[in-house]
């Protein structure tokens, strides 16, 4: 029995937990880099400088107000509530209940509150900003410097979005 020998680049085995990388020799080559212990302590090290960026200057520039300002039509039905509970109309104070439900307590496009919270993970991270569209992508064009300037990376543009509510990060759903 003749059996064909296997062409290519050798297959690292990896184990759960560890991606393979795919990189380009000089050759222009794909080559298989197998994956290391050693690679989340190495990007836990170089990016602590982007989580000192993160929390030093984009919190303090991007962050305004202490919360956000009451719902308008969530504190007038809460008002109407309260003066039909006096009353004893128990029945309609159910209904405005419901219906208050269905309201955020809090205005959710107040002008005046915006917030930052960045989560880091070896070398994934996440930064949630509320606020308008376009600070958002000020943060991005400003992290994507930084990254450049002092870390010598690059920002993927395949990866790097700016969606509202994200989806997933490292396997959680973010609501």
């Amino acid at each position: 029995m003749v059996s064909k020998a296997r062409e290519g680049p050798p297959r690292y085995p990896t184990s759960f937990g560890e991606r393979s990388r795919e990189t380009r020799s000089l050759r222009d080559e794909k080559v298989r880099s197998a994956p290391t212990r050693l690679g989340p302590i190495l990007s836990n090290i170089s990016l602590s400088k982007l989580d000192a960026f993160v929390e030093e200057t984009l919190i303090p520039v991007y962050s305004r107000g202490d919360r956000r300002r009451a719902n308008p039509a969530y504190s007038r039905i809460d008002t109407t509530i309260q003066r039909k509970r006096k009353k004893g109309k128990m029945e309609e104070v159910k209904r405005l209940e419901q219906q208050r439900r269905t309201l955020p307590s809090v205005d959710p496009y107040d002008p005046d509150y915006r917030r930052i919270r960045y989560c880091r993970y070896a070398d994934d991270w996440l930064i949630g900003f509320i606020g308008p569209k376009e600070e958002a992508e000020e943060i991005k064009s400003k992290v994507g410097e930084f990254l450049n300037e002092h870390l010598k990376l690059e920002l993927s543009k395949t990866k790097t979005l700016i969606t509202i509510n994200a989806d997933v990060y490292l396997a959680h759903i973010i609501v």
